[in-house]
């Protein structure tokens, strides 16, 4: 809305519309933005509890109705006998008590033989391919393999609450202020050649308060719906596993591609700001210009930006491994995190071998986390003294091992911080979530390699990295 003095003009309009696009486009981003924030925290608890498939299920239910607002919320795995147990239910406080919730489930109960109850996995479950549960609004999704929305409670409760005790549960939504509940299935893909086969791993539902689910909120439901999948499949995978190294070094891969959009998407929100702030400046007669300018390089921010969050949906694809130089790989992280730093001038060295330094593995998680160190480096380094920063990049291969250097000479980590640089969630940067040298030290030693750092205030940093060479590699390179 805007008033003025004068007549509005052709112009004023048009001004006015272009800055409502670009406003638009802004709020739109920073929706998405606080979306990631919100996941991130999710994703790394599942990431960090691999084994307790019960907690990841009920983090689920808490962060829907917690940090999404939901008035209540539950997920059930699929499990082996064609059910859909609830393992997670959680109703916001300030809406039911466990009392009362409790009260409701006695007095559905008085028209059935049996005890209803939303919480005990042994009576709230339905049966994905049995005809009396079909019209189950849980069924009906899974069978769909899409979510499904439905304005009656009873829909999500039915055939466990029989019809005749339908105008109570009527009540109980009245009484919640629920107008539209949600089932959203979770699914993990196989591919097998051409032919892509979809296993179900549960559900999850949530209540809201709001006349209808818009369709953003139904696309994070889904993100969320697969994070809970693979927060599934990775509990069950680490179970069987009989050695903790090899769920490290799956939890590793699956974290890559997380991060890496997380850190991309990031990157499009801080032009987007900047973009935005240099609108707010400008003269109105500037601004016309300016955003015929720079819209479709903002458009497309946008778009990327969108495109990452939608990623979200099945961020952990399988990297494969390859036949990787090291030293590539190394220039290619130096490459990247001087591009994410424009104008930054500070001295590169590289001594590298001469021949290359073959090693079986994926080259963009290594190259990850070469980046995550280097840009530790460049960060340590204070911006007016960049011209005197200096960085040094080495390789050598002794003993049948790859070893990597990356030293500065920026203002070192104190004593007190170096013992935990590597724990996960520790970090003193003010826009830090400490995952990224957590993720390479367990990505490196879980390739078989080793990783420490030496640091002295004021003088510098060095970390050292080993890597083993693979069987077929190593004897090749010793005959």
């Amino acid at each position: 809305f805007a008033a003025k003095r004068g007549p509005i003009t052709e112009q004023d309009i048009r001004i006015l519309s272009a800055f409502g696009r670009q406003a638009a486009a802004a709020i739109g981003s920073e929706r998405r933005r606080l979306q990631i924030e919100v996941t991130q925290e999710l994703v790394f608890r599942m990431q960090s509890s691999l084994q307790d498939e019960a907690q990841i299920l009920q983090w689920i239910a808490h962060w829907l109705v917690d940090d999404l607002g939901y008035v209540g919320a539950m997920v059930a795995p699929y499990e082996s006998d064609d059910s859909l147990p609830v393992y997670a239910m959680y109703v916001d406080p300030q809406c039911a008590s466990s009392a009362q919730i409790e009260q409701w489930e006695r007095q559905v109960s008085q028209f059935t033989d049996h005890p209803v109850s939303i919480s005990d996995r042994n009576v709230a479950r339905v049966y994905v391919q049995q005809d009396p549960y079909s019209h189950n609004l849980s069924v009906r999704a899974a069978a769909t393999g899409a979510p499904v929305t439905s304005n009656e409670l009873y829909d999500l409760l039915r055939p466990i609450v029989p019809l005749a005790a339908k105008p109570i549960v009527h009540a109980i939504q009245q009484s919640l202020d629920i107008c539209q509940v949600i089932a959203v299935p979770f699914f993990l893909e196989a591919h097998n050649g051409e032919r892509v086969h979809r296993e179900l791993y549960g559900n999850l539902f949530a209540a809201t308060r709001s006349r209808t689910f818009r369709p953003s909120e139904i696309a994070l439901l889904r993100a969320v719906g697969q994070q809970a999948a693979i927060g599934l499949h990775n509990a069950r995978l680490y179970h069987r596993a009989r050695e903790q190294r090899q769920a490290a070094q799956l939890f590793s891969r699956m974290a890559f591609n997380a991060s890496r959009s997380v850190h991309a998407l990031s990157n499009h929100l801080s032009v987007l700001r900047m973009h935005l702030t240099l609108l707010e400046r400008l003269p109105p007669a500037e601004r016309d210009a300016l955003l015929t300018e720079k819209s479709p390089q903002v458009q497309a921010r946008v778009e990327a930006a969108a495109n990452l969050l939608s990623t979200l949906r099945a961020p952990w694809q399988q990297v494969s491994d390859e036949a990787t130089d090291v030293n590539d790989c190394l220039r290619g992280a130096l490459n990247r995190a001087f591009n994410d730093r424009e104008g930054t001038l500070v001295a590169v060295t590289l001594d590298l071998t001469d021949t290359p330094l073959p090693v079986q593995l994926a080259p963009e998680m290594l190259t990850e986390a070469f980046r995550v160190i280097i840009n530790n480096a460049i960060d340590a380094i204070p911006p007016q003294d960049s011209a005197k920063g200096k960085l040094r990049l080495r390789t050598w291969l002794e003993e049948e091992a790859i070893h990597i250097t990356i030293e500065d000479n920026g203002s070192g980590i104190r004593p007190e911080h170096l013992r935990r640089i590597f724990d996960i969630g520790w970090t003193t940067k003010e826009t830090g979530i400490g995952f990224g040298l957590f993720w390479t030290k367990d990505y490196i030693e879980g390739l078989g390699g080793a990783i420490k750092v030496e640091s002295q205030v004021g003088e510098g940093t060095r970390f050292t990295l080993t890597l083993p060479l693979s069987a077929n590699i190593s004897s090749s390179a010793s005959g």
